[in-house]
């Protein structure tokens, strides 16, 4: 296309797509995961937290750094993004994984890829593209300060990312150990004990599960590209690039176009989460 403008965005999108990989972490402990469970005072979350950032950290810098040096910036921007993008994957990854873990075949029986089987393709997706728009809303805050005051953005990135790990992790500490006894009865039996509470979507009509899935498998591409990442073009006027409607507008619709997408894309999750919101079971 003979334009380099998203290499600098290389090592943030690198970060998001590396959570959305890692979106179902103990499900694929199988029942293995009662060892983290019955060591007293183990930080198994923390731990998690840690080979995460030690695993993709480096590689993502990498990334940025080069590739932010070819195009000659933005600076502030990437690495903005990069820091609150790295602590909000190292938060949210295990905080997904415990509270939508889907059970895995026990490592000793698996054959072929060992982190997924046929039967769990549509829940690891699910949980894919949930961790994916989740933790690319976490780089919203600091990217918004930065078109607006610059540098101070990445000391936001920063203290997003720093609260996030922290926060975050201090829940799904939390739900690992009060529910533990719980995920291990799921990973040894593939079923989830019937609460009170339960999920609507198996109740919805052919229409409604098309709608669902509609929002959550597309609302990323409003909110995050026509959105958030059209927004950052216009605000360096990169205009007239590729598919980023935004970028085409006259002067004083480009913004309010982009901020229309991010706010379509914003509806599209919420109306995916009232669908399948829990309810009283009747």
């Amino acid at each position: 296309m003979g334009w380099n403008g998203m290499l600098p965005y290389a090592g943030p999108i690198f970060v998001v797509m590396a959570a959305a990989m890692a979106a179902n972490q103990y499900g694929a402990d199988g029942t293995a995961l009662w060892l983290t469970l019955m060591t007293p005072g183990a930080s198994d979350v923390r731990g998690r937290q840690l080979a995460w950032l030690t695993a993709q950290t480096p590689v993502a810098a990498v990334l940025t750094v080069a590739f932010t040096a070819i195009t000659g910036g933005p600076w502030p921007l990437v690495l903005a993004l990069l820091a609150a993008l790295l602590g909000g994957a190292a938060g949210l990854v295990p905080l997904i994984s415990v509270y939508g873990l889907v059970p895995g075949t026990d490592p000793h029986r698996r054959a072929g890829n060992p982190l997924r089987t046929s039967e769990d393709d549509s829940g690891l997706t699910g949980l894919a593209y949930l961790t994916l728009a989740l933790v690319a809303l976490t780089g919203l805050p600091a990217a918004l300060v930065v078109l607006r005051y610059g540098w101070a953005g990445v000391a936001v990135g920063v203290l997003t990312g720093a609260l996030c790990v922290w926060g975050l992790g201090l829940l799904a500490e939390r739900r690992l150990r009060a529910q533990g006894p719980e995920l291990l009865d799921l990973m040894r039996t593939g079923r989830r004990q019937q609460p009170a509470v339960a999920s609507r979507f198996d109740r919805l009509s052919t229409t409604q599960r098309m709608v669902t899935w509609w929002c959550f498998g597309l609302g990323a591409i409003p909110l995050v590209p026509q959105g958030i990442l059209a927004a950052v073009f216009v605000s360096d006027d990169m205009l007239r690039h590729s598919w980023f409607l935004a970028t085409y507008m006259p002067v004083g619709l480009r913004y309010p176009v982009a901020a229309g997408f991010v706010l379509l894309g914003l509806a599209m999750y919420g109306l995916g989460l009232w669908m399948i919101r829990p309810r009283p079971s009747p």
